[in-house]
Formats: C-alpha cells, structure tokens, sequence
C-alpha cells in the first residue's frame, strides 16, 4: 500500500457517545490536527454514520467499540479495505463484576463483540503501555496515545476564605476506591484541621460522605461542563487512590493530567500507572496504599503552603508542554504517518439502518443485565427513533 502525507489523509472517528474517552482519546488530537490543516476529520456517533463517511474515510477509528454495531461496521470497513484503528483505554475484557459496568462486561457476547473488533482492526491504540503489550500481537502495529490537559490556568485563582480545598473527581464506580483506601483518612483529616479544610466529591457519593462534613456534586455527561465545574472548584489537593490491581494497572494517569492543568497538587497511590508518571515532590505525591501514608501525606501538603504551591507550579509547566493538546497531536500525527494506507478500497454499500436497528436491538438485550425492565422500554423508542429518521 502506498504511502501519503498525512495532511492528505481522510480520518474517521467514531463513539457511541461523546464522553472523556471519546475527548481525550482522539476528538481532541484530530481536531487540533485539522484545524492546522494536517488531516481532514469526520467524527460520528456510530449510530449517526452514513456509507457516505465510511466511503470517504481512510481510516477509521473507533473509541472504545464493545457493542455488535461496532464489530459489523468495524467489520464491513476491514474488508472494504479500511486501515481500522481500534482505541482501548481501559482493558474491557476483564473489568471487574463488583463495578457498575461489570456485568455489562462480563456477558460472553460482549467478550466476543471485543474481540472482533480487534480481529476486525489492523492498529491498536492506547494510553496504557500495559494494554499495548498485552493485546499488542493481536494487531499488525500497536502505538501510545497521549491523553492532554484540555484546560490550562494562566493564573490559578487563590481562595479567599481562607481554607485548604481538598477533593476527589470520578465516576460513580470510583465511590469504592474512596471508601476502602481513604475512608478512615478523611476522617481523621476532619477531626485534625475541622472548618480549616474544605473537602468535596464531584461525580461521586462515597460511603464516606455520610459521615464528614463534605459537599457531593453530581456527575454529568459533558466534559465541557465537567472542566467548568473543576475550574470554580478550584481545588488545592486532589486526591487519586487506586487499588493495585491488574486491571487498574491498564489505566492510565489521566488523574495526573487533569489535576495538572488546574493546578491542582495531587496525592497519588504508589501503584501503576501512577508510578513512573508521578515525580514525588515535583507534580505530586507518591503515596502506598495505607492510611498512616494518606495521613501523613495530606497534613504535609496542607501545612506546607510553599511545597502546594511549587508542585501546583510544575504540575501547569507540564500542562502547557507533555501534556498540552499540540504536544499530544503532533505525536498522533507521527504514528498516523507510519501508517499505510490502501487508497483503493472497495465500495460500501451496506443497509446502515437495518444494521442499527439489529445492532441497537443486540446492545439493549446484552444492557438488559445491567438495568433490567426499563431496557426493553428505553430500546423499542430508541429502535423507533432510528428507523423512522434513517428509512
């Protein structure tokens, strides 16, 4: 296959929905990479792709596709001749039962759409140099993926009520994480520092929060209205447990990158991925999972106001720089231009609407386990909505 300049190539990316992964693993590098004209760009909700954008593109990218809809059109774009890249940044063939998505996960048929896809797709891409090497031989070439701060303070604001802001920022899973390795922490916290310390939770309610004085803010789809929030938050430490398991371990420091563009000074569990990334003392706190070490962590860092503000310092040094949006884009522009590309593809002329509505009707049936009696409901309107718009 010939090779092209990459301002020539024609890109796909494709989500069910447009979350922090969809953001941070890809949106976000080829946007800016278009923009300065290095590529041209489609992105689509898989359910809103037409055989238009699959003709058009050359590469085609799909952003964590676990569903039988993303195996039949990752399918149909393998053998018309598509260079398919498939974006993992979590390892979703072992994601724990005891997590919100775990049974999702844990279903044979979702095992099986996930690994169609990568039978389907030529390139794996990830974050995680753990996932790269455990799935790696699957594919004919693997490359990392730099997850950027998509915000970054000129000036980070100084609070004025006098009080050191500490909190956590997650999805409604990471409640247990809290609980098992900070749940004791806080409380001790609380007792120390009282009134002196603010601590909030965004996007989860910890057992925990029952039992101290803390603030709760929901969670919320946009990652837009996520990085609103975190900036009027405004917080001085953040807080990144994590237990020490394998799958955790094929997670990547994404704490570390947003913490950093808000210049937020983190505490991180001595655990990987945090460990290589965190520089202990420089863009954080390396700390082990127990909670003398959480303790003892936080009273050095609320104490000292000068080693807060030196780490929050370095943390925005890197924001602007490893981990900008430009830095990370330029390193996708490499990978994509080692790429080859076959510029001869075959035709698509597949019935996208019936596909949808099969792949739709699969994905509810498999969601069934997770949400129970209301899914049928959800699925029928869904499957209606598609189907009277797209035939």
């Amino acid at each position: 296959m010939a090779i092209q300049q990459v301002n020539q190539r024609k890109i796909l990316l494709l989500y069910r929905t447009f979350g922090p992964s969809v953001n941070l693993c890809g949106y976000a590098q080829l946007k800016w990479l278009a923009s300065s004209g290095r590529c041209q760009f489609r992105h689509k909700r898989i359910l809103e792709v037409k055989n238009d954008d699959l003709n058009w593109a050359e590469i085609v990218a799909f952003v964590r596709g676990d569903a039988l809809l993303d195996e039949k059109v990752a399918a149909l774009c393998h053998r018309a001749g598509k260079t398919v890249l498939y974006i993992l940044d979590d390892d979703l063939l072992h994601v724990p039962e005891y997590l919100g998505s775990g049974p999702y996960y844990s279903q044979k048929s979702v095992k099986r759409h996930i690994n169609r896809m990568m039978q389907y797709s030529d390139v794996l891409v990830s974050p995680s140099l753990k996932i790269l090497k455990k799935y790696g031989n699957l594919f004919q070439y693997t490359f990392s993926l730099i997850e950027p701060s998509l915000f970054c303070w000129n000036n980070k604001p100084i609070h004025k009520d006098g009080k050191v802001h500490i909190g956590f920022a997650g999805s409604s899973d990471r409640g247990r994480d809290i609980d098992l390795i900070l749940s004791g922490v806080l409380t001790q916290i609380c007792a120390k520092y009282g009134d002196t310390v603010s601590i909030e939770f965004y996007g989860v309610r910890p057992q925990i929060a029952e039992t101290i004085p803390c603030t709760v803010y929901p969670y919320h789809d946009s990652y837009e209205f996520y990085q609103q929030a975190m900036q009027k938050l405004n917080w001085d430490i953040g807080l990144a447990p994590l237990p020490d398991t394998d799958f955790h371990s094929c997670k990547h420091f994404n704490k570390l990158v947003e913490y950093a563009g808000f210049g937020i000074c983190g505490i991180y569990s001595d655990v990987v991925p945090y460990r290589g990334a965190v520089q202990d003392q420089y863009n954080g706190l390396l700390c082990p999972n127990n909670p003398d070490a959480w303790v003892n962590a936080l009273i050095q860092l609320i104490d000292n106001h000068s080693l807060r503000q030196n780490i929050a310092q370095n943390c925005l040094k890197q924001a602007n720089t490893v981990f900008s949006v430009p830095f990370a884009a330029r390193k996708f522009e490499e990978e994509i231009a080692k790429l080859s590309v076959n510029y001869h593809t075959k035709a698509i002329r597949a019935n996208l609407p019936l596909i949808k509505v099969i792949g739709l009707a699969s994905w509810y049936l498999e969601k069934f386990k997770k949400y129970g009696w209301k899914t049928p409901i959800i699925a029928v309107k869904k499957i209606f909505q598609i189907y009277k718009k797209e035939v």
